[in-house]
Parts: C-alpha cells; structure tokens; sequence
C-alpha cells in the first residue's frame, strides 16, 4: 500500500486554520486548503470565565494510501488568554480532560474525538513532555497514519475550554471620568431676629377641637335605604400558588356577600370572637417534686440457697461434721491412708478418684451412699493428676513425657496429654501402655493436648458448657478447650501455684495446701480462703457443693459455696439502678445492681410495691458478671453492666457487659481498660452510645454498643466525679450524682446547674434520709419524667414535674389538604408551660386538642 505523509502542524485558530500535508518524498498531497479543516466556536464574545465550545473537522481522503498525521495543535492567538495544546488523534468515547496539557493551571480543557469512517494503520502515545505542558500517562495517541473509507471520512473534534479568570498581565482599565460641577448648592442665610419683647419658649398643651366634627375622614352622607358595597381590593401576590389563602378573619365582616357578618374564627365559634384555648391534660406523679424525692421502698432480699455445710468463706473452719467419707483404696479398703491425686463427681452423685498406689496410679468409683468401690483400673503411670467427668465421658490428665511410644505414637513434644475415655462403664482392663492406647474401638479413644507442650498441668474441671478447663502448675495460665480437644480460649493468672481446679458459678477455683483461691473466668483473683485442712490435691464441685480431699487425713470434706446479698434487709449494698417499660406487656420494671458474694446481683423490682419480678432468670433475680460492678443500664434491648475488677495487688480493668434481659446470662464481654482510664462510677446512654461517669474524676467516657473508643469529655460543676448517672432524653440534659448533690449537664456536659441537693420530700413520715447515691436511671417511656435513684439500701423516687398554661406564645394554621395531618384543619398554638413550652393542635370544628 502506497504511504502518505500528512505532516500536520493542523493549528486550529480562531480566524484562520492552516494545515499543511506532506508526502514523505516532498511533494503536497491531500489535505492542501481550508476546507479540509474547519473550526467553528458556538459565540463570537465571551464573558470572562464563560467556557468555550469548539467543534473542528479534519477531512481524510479516501483512497488505499495511508494519511500520517503527526500533530493536530489547537492555538488561540487573539485576547490575553493564550491557549496552545497538543490535541488526541484517536476516538475517546466522550468528552476527556487534558486540562494538564495547558501552560496555566487556573483553565479547564475537555476534548471529544469522534473517527466517522477512519481506519488506523498506527499510532502513537501523547508524549509525556509537549511544549508548555506535561502529560504524564494518559494513553491518548497524538500522531498515526489513517486511511479513510469515503469522500467523508473525517475526524471531529469537540472542545470545551473553560479559561482562568486571572488575567496576567492585569489589563488596562478605563476609569470613569472626573465630573464637571454643575451648580454650587446655595447657602441660607439666616433671619433677622425680630425686635421687641420676645414670648417665652412653650409646650403643647392641647389641640382646641373643633364642635361637631368627626375625627378622621368622615364618610359621605347616603340615604337611610342606601347599602353601600366595599370594593375588594386584588394585589398581586408572590407567594407560591400550592399554599393555600388564609381564609377571612376580621370579626363581624366577610368580604363574600354583600350583608355577611360572620366573622371566619372556624365553625366552632361560640362567638365572632372565636374559642378558648384548651387547657391540655400531662402526666403527674405521687413522687414528690424534683429534687425532692419520696422514699419508696427498701431493696428487696433474693432468696438464696442455703446449706448445713460449712460455708466456704474468710474465718471457715472445717470439723468431722463435714467428712463425706474416708477414701479407700483399690480393693476397698479403708483401714489405711491412701493419698488423692485427682477428684470429681458424675451426673450420678458418684465420686471418681485417682489414687496413688504401690505401684501405678489407680481409677476407683466410690459409690455415693455406700461410699464402696464399685470399678476401678490400673493407670499406666504414677503421673496422673486430675480427672473429669462430662456426661458419661471421663478425661485423665497425666504430666509425663513420652516419645514414640503406644500412646503418643506421633510425637516426641509433651509433658502432658489428656486420656478421652469414652464410656464411664468400660474402663482399661490393664496398666500397660497399648491398654491405655487410643483407637476407636479401645475404652480410650482420643487423646487431646493443651496448647504448651512441655507444661504440666494441675488438674482438670469441665466449664460451664460441657467444656473443659485446666492451669499450668505455676497458677500463670488458665485453658480452656472444647470437649472434642480444639482449643478455645486461655487467660493469663497471677502466678499463683496450683494442685488442682474445679470450676462453679461461672467462677475458676484452685487449690494448694489447705488454701482455695476464687477467681473469674479470665484469670482474675477474687480472693483466697484457708478452708483448714491441709494436702488438697484434689477438688471439685456438684451443685453449690465443693468436694477436696485432705491428704493429711485422707478424708474426703464437704463445703457450701452459696450465693451471699451483703448487707441486712432494708441496708443491701447498693450498686446501681435501671429502669425499663416493655410495651407489648405493659410492665414497668427497676434492675438494680446489689452487692453479693462470689458475685453481685441483679435484682428486676416492680417499682409499684418493690416486690421481685420473677419472670427474670428463675426467680427474679440472676448472679451479676462481677464482683466488682458499677452501674447497670437498659438500652436497646438489653442490659448493660459496668465493672472495676481487680486482680492481685494493684491491677484493675474496666469490663463492660452485655446481659440477656430475660435470663441474665452474659452475652458479650468488651475489656474497655485502654478508653477508660478512670474508675467507672454509673453508666446511662444518650440514644445511641453508652456513657460512663468516671467515680472520683470529672472524666466522662464515650462507649460504643460494641465496647469502642467514641470519645471522651469533661465536665463542668463541682461534681469531682459521679456514682449517679441519668440522662432525659427530652430535656437533652444529663444529671450527675456524687452523694445527695446534683449537677445538671447539657449534651456537651457543660454545667448547667450545680445547685441542686437530693432530699426527703417536705413532709414525709419516713425517718430516712437520702445518703449516698450509687445509681441514677429515668423511665426510658414518654414523658420521661420519673426519676429513680438508689442510696443506702433504699429505692427513691422523684418527677420532673410539668405545668402548662393557655398563654400563647405564637400561632399557625394547616387546611384540611394538608398531607399526613388526617383531612383535619388545624390551629397549631406554642403556649408557655414548664420545664419547656408546648405545641398544642386544635380542631377548628369545635375548639378541641387534636389528638
């Protein structure tokens, strides 16, 4: 194919476009004249900073040989505002923006490049470095070669340009000219005083009237039977044709008909005058008038279980009255003293032992009436040291390195390994090492691992759903795994040393010596209890009943671990308060944290009578996530639980709890130590975070429902810290309590009032008083005006009382086309009340509250 050359510097200009097509041998060809180029702008004058739109064509010729363009260029050469780019010769599919092309950065510059019946043989990039301007990776071809198909075919351009309003340089401007004087404004000369007595300066005394005539402009006389029609005047208006007129208003005249004097005051005028205001009914309260509160009731008293056992608390002594029996040995035997390694009881009441014989370790069963041994199995070592019991499952640990050998058959790496013997009735018949192998037809047939290899481990116990726990010896680490081996969680412990572990209540227990140690299920010590009796390696739990064995006397021993409610009736401990109104059942209900021990206590109260709801976990009330809690809320379904736990000597993390408010069970637990930095005293919400009241500190903490860092505050007031917290969602105030005083706080918790005093209600029989405040919760139902509190044992209420009046305050009108306002018109009436004023909407039919 013959090649054309169309070396085109194609300068598309304002009043000339010049092209200039070579051949590559010399010799023009083609494109020779204007009107194979054409540029046309869509205004002959622009403003400044108006764009520009150029639409250009360049004609190919048709033919076999291939035309080379090697530059369409686009200048403007007239007015201070030069442009001078580098145009794509390839279609874009659009308007694209080479403003980066230009030599000023202040311009925009758009280009639409349309090929109508073009073929290209090649081309090339933009180059990244054009004169006056960069264009750094934009792909768009600025030379190739084209062959065109018809006498038409043509690239077309559309160009958008949008030029800088800066003018450089600042062009010369014609000022306006100086004005000529047309007259000099005259000055006054003043009068001549007059000569003779001068009267003294006087005041207005009256306007002498004049009798017989009417003040203002009197109308004409007309005749006794003459009826005079008053024009309405029309006036053009501005206001927008989908509002409605206001309909006629002047008492005793309408401008409908001629003779008409009813007054428009909505047809449910008594008078030409119109209706009273009416006076709207609020809610009220038998509580007395905020801050003043009525003393409601003392916080009740959960029933607990109880037990003729030795309770295991600070001071216990254990006595013969608290032997279950004398361990045995194998054969049954009690006549001598045989040390216990390990201990648990089944879903039978049994007891099964690991004791330490002659030779190996033993399994013994001990039934739970006869106290006889009903099966027993030689272990195959003497490292045995804990046992425990899952349904009709039992799980050995042993702390002995094996390697390649019959039971660890794969490995050189543990200390330790746990014996998964599937069935309770089919033990090992023999001590050797393949009688203890795991296989699916053999009694054991799993062998599982805590996740350190080379730990021993002081006993095991099963969580609280079907899981299983264990602690290295050192007290550091605390296990947990599933059931099936797979690892689920661990805990780092005070390092507090360790024989055995028994699990209860949701709580961890360890012992050692004659010492049991209480802690949570995240490794914090809640306290240690010398319980009397001395070489426990072994302990466990059924029910509310802790079971050890004493290797100084080799008795097995009893002790009653139960709930405890500190404090007598009528002066529980008090921890804080929430309140909650369920729609669907209309129940009112107080949550109120209590302290207690191993845990505190939530209590649900009728705030009527003070009575436990029972339709709360089983009875009305549900062990708390900590001993150490602070505050309690309702919001958004469900209850939230603020916590300081301490742990060992001086550690201390603030734990937030997400709590089932039917069951009470802990559903999410968030560590909130590193956003909260202070003590928690009182939690509320603000309708869509939780926010936490620092105890001794003017520190207020933002929380997330997901436990995350939303922010922190500091409030205003003489506070130094709250324990009572409250938050009225209509008032957008929060109230803060340290002891009976009171701040009131705005959403930014600047102060707003810090005088305010929690008291006993002015002529109140009740000799208390209100002391110390621990909790503070408004009703979370419209109009939220009931205000709880608990302090020193008791429950105290109080209302934010309201008064509304019929002073008007300011007035609107909707017709009965107004959408969503039920075909009714309305008047819409602001009227002073207190603590804010009200809207009231009216029936103009009768003078009526819409409600």
């Amino acid at each position: 194919m013959e090649k054309k050359s169309l070396a085109y510097s194609a300068f598309l200009l304002f009043g000339l476009i010049m092209v200039s097509i070579f051949l590559n041998r010399g010799a023009v060809q083609g494109l020779h004249d204007n009107a194979h180029v054409s540029l046309t702008s869509d205004a002959s004058q622009y403003l400044l900073g108006q764009t520009v739109v150029f639409t250009g064509t360049l004609t190919i010729p048709a033919g076999e040989a291939a035309s080379s363009i090697s530059r369409v260029r686009l200048v403007n050469q007239a007015g201070p505002q030069v442009l001078d780019v580098d145009l794509p010769v390839q279609p874009t599919g659009g308007l694209v923006d080479i403003s980066s092309l230009t030599s000023t950065t202040e311009d925009t510059l758009l280009v639409n490049v349309v090929f109508t019946g073009i073929t290209t043989i090649s081309g090339g990039t933009i180059p990244s470095t054009l004169p006056g301007s960069t264009l750094p990776g934009t792909g768009l071809a600025a030379f190739g070669e084209f062959t065109g198909a018809t006498a038409t075919s043509n690239i077309a351009y559309e160009i958008h340009w949008t030029p800088g309003v800066l003018l450089d340089p600042v062009p010369s401007l014609t000022l306006i000219p100086e004005t000529d004087s047309y007259f000099t404004i005259p000055t006054l000369s003043p009068p001549t005083e007059a000569a003779g007595t001068k009267l003294p300066e006087t005041e207005l005394a009256f306007v002498v009237p004049t009798a017989g005539e009417t003040a203002g402009t009197a109308l004409p006389e007309t005749a006794t039977s003459s009826v005079i029609t008053i024009p309405q005047i029309t006036l053009s208006t501005n206001a927008p044709s989908a509002i409605p007129d206001l309909p006629d208003s002047t008492p005793g005249l309408s401008f409908t008909a001629a003779g008409d004097t009813t007054a428009y005051m909505g047809t449910g005028a008594t008078t030409t005058y119109g209706f009273a205001i009416p006076t709207p009914s609020y809610a009220t309260s038998s509580a007395a008038d905020f801050p003043e509160a009525t003393d409601a009731f003392a916080i009740p008293s959960p029933t607990v279980a109880t037990s003729s056992a030795t309770s295991f608390a600070s001071g216990m002594s254990l006595g013969n009255g608290d032997r279950v029996f004398k361990v045995p040995d194998i054969t049954g035997a009690t006549s001598s003293d045989t040390t216990v390694k390990g201990m648990t009881v089944d879903t039978d009441g049994d007891y099964w032992l690991i004791i330490q014989t002659s030779g190996n370790d033993a399994l013994i069963e001990v039934n739970s009436t006869s106290f006889a041994v009903t099966a027993s199995s030689t272990m195959p070592s003497t490292s045995f040291d804990g046992i425990v019991s899952i349904g009709t499952k039992i799980y050995l640990l042993e702390n002995q390195h094996r390697c390649w050998d019959d039971i660890e058959t794969d490995s050189c790496d543990y200390n330790h390994r746990i014996y998964k013997i599937d069935s309770s009735s089919s033990l090992p018949t023999g001590s050797s090492d393949s009688d203890w192998a795991a296989a699916t037809a053999n009694p054991v047939t799993a062998i599982y691992h805590f996740d350190n290899t080379w730990e021993s481990f002081a006993g095991l116990t099963a969580g609280g759903s079907g899981d299983i726990w264990g602690v290295d010896e050192n007290g550091c680490t605390f296990y947990n795994i599933y059931a099936t081996g797979s690892e689920k969680d661990s805990f780092w412990g005070p390092c507090t040393q360790a024989r055995s572990i028994a699990y209860a209540g949701d709580l961890l227990y360890t012992a050692k010596s004659g010492n049991v140690t209480q802690y949570t299920t995240e490794g914090n010590e809640i306290q240690s209890i010398s319980v009397g009796k001395g070489s426990i390696k072994s302990l466990t739990f059924s029910g509310t009943t802790m079971y050890f064995a004493s290797n100084e006397d080799t008795y097995v021993y009893a002790a009653f671990v139960g709930d405890t409610v500190e404090g007598a009736a009528g002066s529980r401990v008090s921890k804080g308060i929430a309140y909650h109104y369920t729609t669907a059942s209309s129940e009112s209900a107080l949550y109120m944290l209590v302290d207690g021990s191993p845990k505190d206590y939530i209590l649900k109260v009728d705030p009527s009578d003070g009575s436990l709801i029972t339709n709360f976990s089983s009875d009305g009330w549900a062990p708390a996530p900590s001993s150490d809690t602070e505050g309690i809320e309702f919001f958004n379904d469900a209850l939230w639980v603020v916590a300081n736990e301490s742990s060992g000597c001086c550690d201390t993390s603030r734990k937030l709890y997400k709590i089932n408010k039917s069951s009470g069970a802990v559903t999410n637990t968030y560590d909130i130590s590193n956003q909260v930095g202070s003590d928690i005293g009182d939690i509320t919400n603000d309708g869509t975070n939780l926010v936490l009241f620092a105890k001794s500190m003017n520190d207020v903490f933002i929380v997330s429902q997901t436990g995350g860092d939303n922010g922190k505050m500091w409030p205003g007031g003489n506070l130094n810290g709250a324990k009572g917290l409250a938050y009225h969602p209509v008032q957008k105030t929060f109230y803060g309590a340290s002891g009976s005083s009171m701040n009131s706080f705005n959403e930014n918790f600047d102060s707003i009032d810090t005088n305010l005093t929690l008291s006993l209600e002015t002529g109140s029989t009740s000799t208390n008083s209100v002391g110390s405040v621990q909790g503070a919760t408004f009703t979370d139902a419209a109009p939220y005006n009931d205000f709880w509190f608990v302090a020193d044992g008791r429950v105290w209420h109080s209302y934010v009382s309201q008064s509304v009046t019929t002073k008007p305050l300011g007035m609107a009108w909707s017709s009965a086309d107004a959408p969503g306002l039920g075909s009714a018109e309305s008047l819409w009436v602001l009227v002073d009340a207190s603590p804010f004023d009200k809207i009231l909407r009216i029936n103009t039919s009768d003078g009526s509250l819409n409600t």
